[in-house]
């Protein structure tokens, strides 16, 4: 009953974000804003998890993780001012091939830190250590945002 209602709870606090918040925020921050202020929740929410002693704590995550919604328009948007009309296709199945890659990566890495984390031999387990690798891989993808450059003014 708990993990339905806790999935109910991430798909409206999902749906809040993509229908109501995204855009404003982007038509705010920008694109770019708005992927940092993304990435950032995202990481935050992911500490929340796995860091979460209580059932209260974790609902409180929920709403944080929520805004990782910020990021997909935020990377969307920059990626397709940075190739030409004609090869926006490209970029798209570019796009989807590193997202498919990551869905066979993500997987493994966080089940090999799971088991890792709670091991039989291990005096203290820590099953929310995959959780917390997952927030630092955002707060080093909001780190990488730092070197992309910003378009250039057009004249």
């Amino acid at each position: 009953k708990d993990v339905g209602l806790s999935l109910a709870a991430t798909g409206v606090a999902n749906i809040v974000v993509q229908a109501r918040l995204v855009g404003p925020v982007v038509k705010r921050l920008g694109e770019r804003g708005a992927l940092r202020l993304g990435l950032f929740m995202g990481a935050l929410g992911f500490a929340i998890f796995a860091l979460a002693s209580e059932p209260a704590l974790y609902w409180a995550g929920i709403p944080v993780f929520a805004l990782t919604g910020f990021i997909q328009p935020g990377v969307q948007g920059l990626m397709t001012r940075k190739v030409a009309a004609n090869e926006q296709g490209r970029l798209q199945g570019a796009s989807s091939s590193i997202l498919g890659l990551t869905g066979l990566i993500g997987p493994g890495l966080f089940t090999s830190v799971f088991a890792w984390s709670v091991r039989g031999d291990r005096v203290r387990h820590f099953p929310g250590a995959a959780v917390l690798v997952a927030a630092a891989l955002l707060l080093l993808g909001l780190v990488v945002t730092a070197f992309v450059p910003d378009e250039p003014k057009r004249a």
